[in-house]
């Protein structure tokens, strides 16, 4: 097409312009009869308009509707196809017309909108949750560990030991670990209530000092029970604390043998620190020491006690030698000091209390390894 001078391209140009400004920018009306009268009086407007720049329409002989087969057909047989090309012509036949940048024109908008659209966010899938607490790794097969509760109380040497570094061990749960995990849900709400209630009382702070408070204590009473017993005298920063005064009487029936010794299970694999291993009454004790401000005159008073004197009292029985002991271990007792100075409690286990709390502590450790596998272990309180 040749190009029109460029006084007649700018009177066309306006033309068009201000006829599209009149009808896309006239305030809405209700729709009515002479509105359509208008809109159509518009467009004969602009046709008219057209066909004195252009001419009039070309129109084509029609030819024979023949199917195509799928091999004919191609991208370029699409209607979108069509559409681009005639919208790159329309823009080429502007451009000569003003040899100006044209205003985009609705669909050329809403192309640059759909392109330049921020990127849609990828929600990821929901993979499975984690374990919402801590695991650790299991050191038995299925096997083992169903017959984990057949255990003897005075341990079996055909039973594989693999030999353990100091560093093996402390990767193995505790004995206090193992109780608080696997502890009875009533003991557990029970225990979860009196911590609410003290920190209700006294603050975070406070609930923090208090059970620091408590920590220190026992540090110093086990302090100056293990000094007593290395020297024979009393400790002078003990003689009037109430639970030096509490246990001071039971202290002169014991004759220790083991003292606040570091011990595991090669088999069971737990360790801990037992109190005291000592003759009382002739007979080898595993003594657990107990620190309280209420009374418990009853060994069931005493909770987990038993059981916690039961674990440690077969840890020993099956590493004897490391200890310098040749006989079994098969007696305990669990001893209650009292913060004011109240003679202590001395609650004996026979051989067969101490069987019946091993086959206890047995079942928790159990149930300890099964909640460990499968992810279920509860949060410390």
């Amino acid at each position: 097409m040749q190009n029109f001078p460029q006084n007649t391209a700018q009177m066309v140009k306006r033309s068009i312009q201000g006829t599209l400004r009149r009808y896309f920018l006239s305030p809405k009306r209700e729709k009515s009869t002479e509105n359509k009268d208008k809109r159509a009086q518009t467009i004969r407007s602009l046709n008219y308009e057209n066909k004195a720049m252009f001419g009039a329409v070309l129109r084509r002989s029609k030819k024979s509707q023949v199917s195509r087969t799928v091999s004919e057909i191609s991208e370029k047989s699409s209607e979108f196809f069509w559409m681009m090309q005639k919208k790159q012509k329309t823009e080429n036949i502007t451009g000569n017309l003003t040899n100006t940048p044209s205003r985009p024109s609705l669909p050329d908008s809403l192309l640059d909108l759909q392109q330049n659209l921020p990127p849609q966010p990828k929600i990821p899938r929901k993979a499975p949750k984690p374990p919402t607490h801590n695991t650790q790794t299991i050191p038995f097969d299925s096997t083992t560990l169903k017959e984990l509760v057949d255990i003897p109380l005075v341990f079996n040497k055909k039973h594989s030991i693999q030999k353990q570094s100091p560093h093996d061990i402390l990767k193995l749960p505790s004995v206090g670990r193992v109780l608080q995990a696997t502890m009875p849900e009533a003991s557990r709400e029970a225990l979860m209530r009196w911590k609410v209630l003290k920190i209700a009382e006294l603050g975070e702070e406070g609930f923090r000092k208090l059970n620091e408070r408590h920590l220190s204590e026992g540090a110093s009473l086990h302090g100056w029970i293990e000094e007593f017993f290395s020297t024979g005298k009393s400790p002078e920063d003990a003689e009037f604390e109430g639970g030096w005064k509490s246990v001071q009487g039971f202290l002169g029936k014991v004759q220790p043998k083991i003292v606040e010794a570091k011990i595991s299970h090669p088999f069971l694999k737990y360790h801990g620190i037992v109190d005291c291993v000592s003759l009382v009454d002739s007979e080898l004790h595993v003594i657990e020491w107990k620190k309280s401000e209420r009374m418990k005159p009853n060994l069931a008073d005493t909770f987990d006690a038993p059981l916690q004197l039961a674990a440690y009292l077969g840890a020993v029985n099956a590493t004897l030698p490391a200890h310098g002991l040749t006989t079994p271990v098969l007696r305990g007792a669990v001893v209650v000091i009292y913060s004011d100075g109240t003679p202590a409690h001395v609650h004996l286990l026979s051989n067969s209390d101490v069987r019946f709390y091993w086959r206890a502590w047995l079942l928790r450790l159990q149930e300890f390894w099964l909640r460990s596998r499968d992810g279920t272990l509860p949060e410390p309180i």
